[in-house]
């Protein structure tokens, strides 16, 4: 198997790596589906690992604000554990919807909007793809470099990324995650580029439906091993400062909800207007005017917020000003049932007076079961299914390994199950030590897992 080169006439390697560094290889069916097998393996530790409640971590409440709670789990060696929680207003398609990156221009623009530490990134290989009848389930290799302050080397991490919906406890909800994998064709950058290689453990973003409609339970799990000599007490900060990231999520949510409405041109302003049209305070001689892009009205500097939202043709974003009571009702309300404005102003005197009473009402539905899914019920209401009554979820693309998973926690023995539909996978790792050499010159070779070669204990910081 051709290796990627790490050095290039004796110059040193610099980020962005062209697109084509690392080789792909050829996957065999039984290769493809023992990593798949651990990519829903990790799946599962992810939804043990971030219960606060009869999990497997025993937490310990560490900050806590009105809007976000940061819990420290116990530390095995070099490896730190945290997790953050909160609640934002989103459904679980829209959860899915923002974490969807199965392409390398989508995966690019993902890393571009949402992880602003990470300096470089690369799509692998895509090992089940979504569907149109399934389109949450993904499983893919990704790899990322994270940039980390000084005199710390920066780390890059090659992963498996799984997501899938889930119930838990009648519950139902979508996770994803990032666990690390050694692979062949992704060797060490630390000789040519400095880089340390560092270790996800099941870290990933569980999103679980509550009692109130469109409000979802976001709970963020970091458990990292940045090996060589790391400070912890700078890993700790870092890990902090990326928790709060979880809040952040409640903007991009916002943001993506704002794609979804007819933009009113700036030259159609209508005529002058005296006063605010959200605060109705009188304008003076030399106060600014602003337009709402959303209802058009005219507002002053202090009822308008600016928003960067994605744009629909490329990567970038573009700013947007939009009134507080548009900014409001993005907040509360679905991408799909934002109120599509015509061209021309148009007025919401009812918003308004919403909004200046206060009366911040999130958008109620009743949360209809995907396909695959039963209805949220409480666990009084569940009658015990047999695994054959359990649907079966395809994870398959075109040439690929078929394989079906559905997280189900069984009420009564309190017990994670995934149902599988593939063939024998007892090769599948379920550890980071093992590496995958690409296919075997014969299709029907069964593929040996290799042990991955040990490297130096220690390397510098």
């Amino acid at each position: 198997m051709e290796m990627p080169r790490t050095r290039r006439q004796g110059r040193r390697l610099t980020h962005p790596l062209p697109a084509n560094f690392f080789t792909c290889p050829s996957y065999t069916d039984g290769q493809s589906d023992a990593m798949i097998q651990t990519g829903i393996h990790a799946l599962k530790k992810l939804l043990v690992n971030s219960r606060l409640d009869g999990g497997m971590i025993p937490w310990k409440l560490d900050q806590a604000t009105r809007d976000l709670q940061i819990y420290v789990g116990s530390t095995k060696g070099d490896r730190t554990v945290f997790m953050s929680v909160t609640e934002l207003h989103a459904t679980l398609d829209e959860a899915a919807g923002l974490h969807r990156a199965e392409t390398r221009d989508t995966y690019a623009a993902f890393v571009r909007r949402y992880n602003k530490d990470v300096i470089d990134s690369a799509l692998l290989a895509t090992l089940a793809s979504p569907t149109n009848e399934f389109p949450h389930n993904y499983i893919g290799l990704k790899w990322f470099v994270q940039e980390t302050p000084m005199p710390c080397r920066n780390r890059d991490f090659s992963v498996i990324e799984c997501s899938d919906d889930f119930a838990l406890n009648g519950v139902r909800g979508w996770a994803r995650v990032l666990h690390s994998i050694d692979l062949g064709n992704v060797p060490s950058l630390y000789s040519a580029m400095g880089i340390v290689r560092g270790q996800f453990h099941n870290c990933g973003t569980v999103f679980t439906e509550t009692s109130t409609p469109g409000v979802l339970r976001a709970a963020q799990f970091f458990d990292v091993d940045m090996r060589g000599n790391f400070p912890r007490w700078l890993l700790r900060i870092g890990m902090k400062r990326r928790a709060r990231t979880l809040l952040d999520m409640e903007a991009h949510f916002r943001a993506q909800r704002m794609t979804n409405m007819v933009i009113v041109s700036q030259d159609g302003r209508g005529a002058p207007r005296r006063k605010c049209f959200v605060c109705r305070a009188a304008f003076a001689e030399m106060d600014e005017r602003r337009n709402c892009r959303s209802c058009g009205e005219v507002i002053c500097r202090h009822c308008s917020r600016h928003w960067e939202i994605p744009d629909e043709h490329d990567a970038r974003l573009r700013s947007l000003c939009l009134c507080a009571v548009c900014s409001e009702r993005a907040s509360f309300m679905e991408a799909d049932a934002y109120p599509q404005r015509q061209k021309g102003l148009h007025r919401h005197n009812s918003a308004r007076s919403e909004m200046m009473a206060r009366e911040h009402r999130p958008y109620h539905r009743q949360a209809s079961a995907p396909h695959g899914l039963r209805r949220v019920s409480t666990p009084s209401m569940m009658q015990p299914q047999t695994p054959l009554q359990q649907r079966m979820r395809p994870l398959s693309t075109s040439g690929m390994s078929s394989i079906s998973s559905v997280a189900v926690m069984d009420p009564w023995d309190d017990r994670i199950s995934l149902k599988y539909r593939s063939a024998d996978s007892s090769t599948a790792p379920v550890t980071t030590s093992y590496r995958y050499e690409g296919a075997a010159p014969s299709a029907d070779e069964q593929p040996i897992p290799k042990r991955y070669p040990t490297g130096p204990s220690r390397v510098s910081c």
